[in-house]
């Protein structure tokens, strides 16, 4: 263990690096000094850091190994770890690589750590060539949608990237797709937001992309008659980016954004301390015009948003990128190929940004995914919520004002009652889950009839009159048919998984929680009534947000016995689509 320093060596006691780690390089001009991490450890030892002087030198990254592939990862949109301090930036946007394209599975790779362990699903879209659907969510994959194939016209679609994406392209491809990577044979078609290219049938060209990063949004347009595809990516990752500026800069800023035109020394102390740094806003607070913010930094605190917006930087303008290809009949559909996971919005009501032009078309309904399990767990919300395949009952339109953060707030406040209603069935064993993915109030979770009626709201939801039934693990009720009653139930927070059973010709209703069912002694967990004669369908009323898991693959536990059914295939939620 040595380090090399000016064309010296001494020896030092480093840890033994292995394939898979992680090195972390620190560089200050300032006080001349480097800094090395490992697996994202800063050690204060001697041999993870030396002086230096610059002598006017400019320096750059490089490595020289006798053997091996490493790939530097320059961009802060790249990094696995963080650095010493908030003070260290950069190279460069991307990565850099000297590696083979048979390390693609390889796991130390950008994939978020915490979702590896998770069991991977795929809803809605199937392998491709020679692919098979992975069991780690570690592995690289190919899926498309070639049941939806078109030969003439318009569409869009759009697809998020989940994680920390590996090699990302995304496209289009035919029914003859052979194989491999998108856009690598002639059959396919692709961009690529990591090495910054483009795949026409087999041919690359170098494209100015900027880096891929997650949580990003691309819109993919498709002009199958024209020989014309674009992409456009949209970046919402919830930070806000406060300008670099001098302190005198930034009482000047401020006093021209307010109405006295001046500002108080302990007022600008207040958000100097921001200035260069990202932070997200973690609450609102309209009566007195001020925001929550948490810095990068670690730093939360509360300042006057008309200040803070005076402050921010200007938004990164949307990556549009064009391609031009022969469609010689050529019947395409929706495709993509990496190492991470990602959710393609194919219809128009689920998408989160417009198309090039209002002639565009959706290529189907609905949202489809290959991600881990829970891919949610330990974000936090943030963004424009989205009602994804259930249908608005009360209020039979979602109300959004333009504010802070796109209507987040208004909505997150909202008692939505909404449904399956497209799913209603009038006999047999049927069994759903609801996952609730933020802080919940007035919760009544269950099933309604066809018969009820859709309006505004009114205070009134699932249970408050006759078409409905439901259980409540925030007020310990059970709602029945415009009854309620109290009842001993375990209460729910946020991540609670729950089951709910229904036989629609015994009339029985059970609730799980968690995957434990309750025997019938337990009266809270189990209501009995009469439903024949009606159909009925999952829904329910709440304020906060949820997943509803009528798919069997989105299950997380099982129903009382086997011979209960799903009651559809894909993905139903109300949720904010930025994480």
């Amino acid at each position: 263990m040595f380090q090399v320093h000016a064309a010296k060596g001494p020896e030092v006691p480093l840890q033994p690096w292995e394939p898979g780690d992680v090195l972390g390089l620190a560089l200050d001009f300032s006080s001349g000094k480097m800094q090395l991490s490992h697996q994202g450890t800063w050690h204060t030892e001697a041999g993870y850091s030396m002086d230096f002087q610059s002598n006017g030198r400019d320096l750059y990254p490089a490595v020289t190994m006798k053997w091996g592939m490493f790939r530097l990862r320059l961009g802060r949109e790249a990094w696995i770890y963080q650095p010493p301090s908030a003070k260290h930036r950069p190279w460069a946007a991307g990565v850099g690589e000297w590696a083979s394209e048979a390390l693609l599975g390889d796991r130390s790779w950008g994939f978020d750590a915490q979702l590896l362990a998770r069991k991977p699903r795929m809803i809605g879209l199937g392998a491709l060539g020679d692919c098979e659907a992975p069991r780690s969510a570690s592995s690289w994959f190919v899926a498309g949608l070639p049941e939806l194939s078109r030969s003439s016209g318009k569409f869009y679609y759009e697809l998020r990237l989940l994680s920390r994406p590996e090699s990302p392209r995304v496209g289009w491809a035919t029914a003859d797709f052979s194989g491999g990577a998108i856009g690598g044979d002639p059959e396919s078609f692709a961009f690529e937001g990591w090495r910054m290219m483009k795949w026409n049938a087999g041919l690359s060209s170098q494209a100015a992309l900027k880096p891929w990063r997650p949580g990003d949004v691309l819109g993919l347009a498709v002009d199958l008659d024209a020989g014309k595809m674009s992409l456009r990516c949209h970046r919402d990752d919830g930070w806000l980016r406060i300008k670099s500026v001098s302190l005198e800069e930034a009482r000047r800023m401020l006093q021209a954004s307010i109405d006295d035109g001046d500002i108080s020394d302990s007022e600008l102390s207040e958000v100097v301390t921001f200035l260069g740094q990202e932070g997200r806003i973690l609450e609102e607070d309209r009566s007195d015009d001020t925001v929550y913010i948490e810095m990068s930094d670690g730093n939360a605190t509360w300042v006057p948003a008309t200040m803070l917006k005076a402050l921010l930087e200007d938004e990164e303008p949307e990556d549009v990128r064009e391609m031009h290809f022969d469609p010689k009949g050529r019947k395409l559909h929706p495709a993509a190929s990496m190492l991470g996971g990602f959710r393609c919005y194919l219809g128009r009501d689920a998408w989160l940004y417009e198309p090039p032009g209002a002639e565009y078309e959706a290529w189907g309904s609905g949202v489809f995914e290959w991600a881990p399990e829970d891919w949610r767990a330990g974000s936090t919300c943030a963004g424009k919520p989205c009602l994804v395949g259930l249908r608005c009952l009360r209020p039979t339109e979602l109300p959004m004002e333009e504010g802070w953060r796109d209507g987040f707030q208004e909505l997150r406040s909202l008692w939505l009652t909404a449904g399956a209603k497209e799913a209603a069935r009038g006999s047999g064993k049927l069994y759903h889950e609801i996952q609730l993915i933020s802080d919940l109030s007035n919760p009544q979770v269950g099933w309604m009839s066809t018969k009820f009626k859709e309006g505004e709201q009114d205070g009134n939801g699932l249970g408050d009159d006759e078409e409905g039934y439901g259980f409540d693990g925030d007020r310990h009720l059970q709602w029945k048919a415009g009854k309620s009653m109290k009842v001993k139930i375990q209460p729910w927070k946020q991540g609670t998984v729950l089951g709910l059973a229904i036989d629609l010709d015994a009339g029985v209703m059970r609730l799980s929680h968690q995957g434990k069912w309750h025997n019938e002694n337990e009266e809270g967990y189990i209501i009995k009534a009469e439903l024949t004669g009606r159909d009925w369908y999952p829904a329910i009323s709440m304020r906060g947000f949820y997943q509803m898991h009528l798919d069997r693959r989105t299950w997380r536990f099982t129903p009382p016995s086997p011979d209960y059914e799903a009651w559809a295939s894909g993905i139903f939620e109300w949720a904010p689509q930025h994480f």
